[in-house]
């Protein structure tokens, strides 16, 4: 561990470094307290043995504006304040300005070693504690970021909501049902999108805001499902399509004439696009058709991020979100994590 000596004695200097190498310790040896504090702003020490009567500035100073400098660094040096002051006044003045132990002249080794492993313990526990900090603040922003919907959640259940009514025949709804504030990942398989595009419209029938992403093209969407003034995303091409654009074509940049790959502010720029679409029409539902291909075309990481973003977006509003879901083409890594983030609601087999 490295140790810094802030003594103005060559020869205890010596003395305390000949016990430190033999304890396997890097050290580090100021003959007066700017120089100290010098070394101090070029690297922290985890420990430093200081002395009290120096030129320049004494230990009781340098322990004072060492623990001033940690403010700004946010790290801790444990400070042994050594000095043949041993007055019951002179200790309580030392641990007031910041020492953490005080040991007395002449320096005893066996003493020395055992107060540098009680600093090397309390040193060791704190750096744990502080990377178990940092870890809980990393886990509770994830569990901000992957909370889909939960505001959303909480409003469905106060509303009672009840789930997806279905019959027995295979892929065939009904009425959609879906939570509001909720994400829903609707199981497909080739010819059964449809039970998608139901409870999608089933929502709309009902005079609610509609938005569909799709790597589909817009026009045989409006043909096959009579979807006539429903703002539509080509994963493909952009925007497009006969009804009224909300953002020009150049908005989402997905044209792939002008790029061999898209770029991750795509994905941004789709979450951007539904946040206005929320802003100006609460409660709507959106279709995400096509997370297959953006799983391909983007990394995983990107895109999760764009599925926990949009679905956050859309229960921070009222809203809800049905993604269209091919078990089939998905990685099994990804299929367990979306089932785990998203309601899942699987085929009737």
């Amino acid at each position: 561990m490295k140790i810094l000596i802030a003594d103005d004695s060559q020869s205890d200097r010596m003395i305390l470094e000949s016990i430190l190498f033999k304890m396997g310790h890097t050290v580090t040896s100021s003959p007066d307290g700017n120089a100290a504090m010098e070394e101090m702003r070029k690297s922290p020490f985890p420990i430093a043995l200081i002395d009290w009567v120096m030129p320049e500035q004494d230990g009781v100073s340098l322990c004072r504006n060492i623990r001033k400098a940690e403010h700004d660094t946010n790290g801790y040096t444990y400070i042994i304040m050594v000095t043949a002051k041993g007055k019951k006044e002179n200790i309580l003045e030392a641990l007031e300005a910041g020492a953490d132990d005080f040991i007395s002249k002449p320096v005893d080794a066996d003493i020395l070693a055992s107060r540098i492993r009680v600093a090397e313990r309390i040193f060791n526990a704190n750096k744990a504690l502080a990377e178990k900090n940092e870890n809980l603040a990393f886990l509770q922003n994830q569990l901000i970021v992957h909370n889909v919907g939960l505001r959303g959640q909480v409003e469905a259940l106060k509303k009672n909501l009840s789930g997806i009514s279905t019959t027995k025949s295979r892929g065939q709804v009904h009425d959609s049902g879906l939570g509001a504030g909720e994400a829903h990942l609707i199981e497909c398989l080739d010819g059964t999108e449809n039970r998608a595009y139901d409870m999608f419209k089933a929502e709309i029938s009902r005079g609610i805001p509609g938005f569909i992403i799709s790597r589909t093209s817009d026009k045989k969407i409006r043909e096959k499902y009579g979807l006539k003034d429903i703002e539509i995303i080509n994963l493909s091409k952009g925007l497009g399509g006969d009804a009224g654009q909300i953002l020009p074509l150049n908005f989402l940049a997905l044209d792939h004439s002008k790029a061999d790959y898209p770029t991750n502010t795509n994905l941004q720029a789709i979450v951007e696009l539904i946040r206005d679409f929320m802003e100006h029409n609460s409660g709507a539902v959106i279709l995400l058709d096509g997370i297959e291909y953006l799983f391909t075309r983007f990394q995983m990481i990107p895109t999760m991020e764009m599925l926990y973003e949009l679905s956050e977006v859309t229960g921070r509003f009222g809203g809800k979100i049905i993604i269209v879901c091919y078990p089939d083409t998905l990685d099994q890594k990804i299929l367990p994590l979306l089932k785990r983030e998203m309601n899942w609601h699987p085929l009737l087999r």
